[in-house]
């Protein structure tokens, strides 16, 4: 006996379904990685051989993944307001560096492909390098950095830190690419007392280092930089000398928004290696100010250990630096000022993990007041 079901496209995440081919996996990024349900004869193309050893996490059926439905992008701050008590802490890492150490066709070479890592809230990609071959990042010497966008929030570990890393070199054509870079890595850091850990993959035409900092009893924070005021030339002396002033930056007109050139980098109590949130050098970076006046950062999140210190410094020509003690929930505003310009900065203090809206079981990790108790 068969029966039959209508289902609305709008309950299969965006991108999931192509021709005829339902793709099963929670993560529409992999759809060339996971299993693929075809509705005209109903056959099955099976997962690819190198997807994680069953890292990637899939539906069994597709009563699964409707069930499954599309999710929002799990976002930083997501547990802002959590209370001490309550939630439990965590450990994480933050990604410090991808270099390409050695090229045997030499330097420059033109980098692009990608670079993700995996935690304990969803299985999905979390991206910290990520290009096409339109937009490739030109690499010039082995101690150039790829210019790093993630992660996109504090990374959730309960015992391993799986990194994916998929990068080539562009050629002329598109088919003499050559693979820099091909392969999955998987580190324990929960039990590291390392505090830096360095992963070398040695291929035939390529070396690349990943260089990752773990951090355990870790809470979230995330920057932000506003233009609150800019100096300007407001009017002409009778004279014909120009007098500047401190103007808000919402008076100043669109076409003289400035362009932020200087560095944003911070540093972590346990961690010996900076960590570099923007660099207006490097390629691909925004320098344009945003309307409102914020700055467009490569990375905006990281993980700081409870009660731990995080230093942001700003780098302009002039040097400015704050410091502040990481804590499980709030936020530190500061002012930030140069002969130019006046910033206001933001620390917005966050739980890696919720039991209530994460769904996690809380065995897995510290509580919170265990913790505070020790210190």
């Amino acid at each position: 006996m068969y029966c039959s079901i209508a289902v609305a496209i709008e309950v299969f995440p965006s991108g999931s379904i192509t021709s005829d081919t339902i793709y099963l996996s929670f993560d529409v990024d992999e759809r060339e990685d996971t299993e693929a349900y075809h509705l005209v004869d109903r056959s099955i193309t099976p997962a690819a051989s190198y997807n994680l050893d069953g890292l990637v996490l899939q539906p069994h059926t597709l009563v699964d993944y409707l069930a499954y439905g599309a999710p929002p992008p799990l976002l930083p701050t997501r547990h802002y307001g959590a209370c001490l008590g309550g939630p439990e802490l965590a450990s994480s890492a933050n990604v410090l560096a991808v270099r390409v150490t050695r090229s045997a066709a030499g330097y420059p070479v033109d980098v692009y492909g990608h670079v993700f890592v995996r935690d304990d809230l969803d299985c999905k990609r979390v991206y910290i390098f990520r290009r096409g071959r339109h937009n490739c990042q030109r690499i010039n010497s082995k101690d150039e950095v790829l210019t790093l966008t993630g992660p996109s929030r504090g990374l959730l570990l309960r015992r391993h830190v799986h990194f994916e890393i998929n990068l080539k070199s562009k050629s002329r054509q598109a088919e003499d690419d050559r693979d820099i870079a091909r392969c999955c890595l998987m580190n324990d850091v929960t039990t590291s007392s390392s505090k830096v850990v360095r992963n070398r993959i040695a291929g035939r035409l390529c070396m690349v280092d990943l260089t990752y900092a773990p951090v355990h009893h870790a809470v979230e924070a995330t920057v932000e930089l506003k233009f609150d005021e800019i100096l300007t030339t407001t009017r002409v002396s009778r004279r014909g000398n120009a007098i500047r002033e401190w103007v808000p930056f919402s008076q100043v007109q669109s076409k003289e928004h400035p362009e932020f050139h200087g560095k944003v980098i911070v540093s972590i109590s346990g961690v010996p290696e900076e960590i570099v949130l923007y660099d207006s050098e490097a390629d691909g970076t925004v320098t344009a100010v945003s309307d409102e006046g914020f700055i467009q950062l490569s990375r905006c999140a990281v993980s700081v250990p409870i009660c731990g210190r995080l230093s942001l410094k700003l780098t302009t020509g002039e040097h400015n630096v704050t410091s502040l003690v990481g804590r499980a929930s709030g936020c530190d505003t500061f002012i930030l000022r140069n002969t130019f310009y006046q910033l206001s900065g933001k620390v917005t203090w966050s739980l890696l993990y919720s039991p209530k809206v994460d769904g996690l079981p809380s065995s897995w990790f510290l509580p919170l007041e265990s913790f505070s108790e020790s210190m």
